[in-house]
């Protein structure tokens, strides 16, 4: 674990285009935090930025495997499995501590709107073990994993939306949790998806890369 960490600060400097993507990154999650503030923590696409924003992170260490040498190197395998799924947990746990901070003092200050902040919190982390999983796919088979994606994370984001009345018309029913147990879902959720994500890697490794999951810039280096 520890040798993974450090690869992956030695090697991101190695990233395609990757002060953009981190700066991306930086930019994605500061509008989830403003957005986030705005709405008092009642509206989901706050924190769906925020939870959202690590995958720039594996973005960026997918791009090394661009350079056949990368591959071909005793690391390629790694870089695939076990140091990008490093990448997005150490991410993904410091976005999800700042979100349980944010949400502790949001349950504090609005206590009326505990149900709400408290229901959206335990949705969007369940539905990010979702998106780790579905991490695991989307480099390989890009296509069919946009589509396995849409089908499960639209339904439960449109049922989780608003009219144009504002917060009263919430229509996600309470889930019977308390805020301990929103945040043990929370990192659970992250713990577990991250764990599928690694092992799912590592069983579609041999699968080549999809030139549709990369920027047009990067589309040139891969032949499928």
């Amino acid at each position: 674990m520890i040798e993974n960490v450090k690869l992956i600060f030695a090697l991101q400097k190695f990233g395609f285009q990757r002060r953009l993507q981190l700066g991306s990154m930086v930019i994605f999650y500061l509008i989830g935090v403003v957005i986030e503030l705005a709405t008092r923590g009642t509206f989901w696409l706050g924190m769906f930025f925020m939870m959202m924003a690590p995958m720039y992170m594996v973005q960026v260490i997918y791009s090394m495997c661009m350079s056949t040498l990368v591959t071909a190197s005793p690391y390629g395998k790694r870089i695939q499995t076990s140091i990008a799924s490093c990448g997005d947990l150490i991410f993904s746990l410091v976005s999800t501590t700042i979100i349980v901070i944010m949400k502790a003092v949001e349950v504090a200050l609005y206590p009326q709107q505990k149900d709400v902040l408290i229901s959206v919190f335990v949705i969007l982390s369940v539905m990010m073990l979702v998106l780790h999983i579905y991490t695991a796919f989307v480099y390989k088979f890009y296509v069919l994993s946009i589509v396995l994606l849409f089908v499960i994370i639209w339904p439960i984001s449109f049922y989780m939306g608003y009219s144009v009345s504002g917060p009263s018309s919430f229509s996600l029913p309470t889930i019977p949790v308390s805020f301990a147990g929103a945040v043990l879902i929370a990192y659970a959720s992250t713990l577990i998806g991250v764990g599928l994500q690694c092992v799912l890697a590592k069983l579609i490794y041999r699968a080549p890369l999809s030139k549709y999951a990369q920027g047009a810039a990067m589309r040139k280096y891969l032949k499928n």
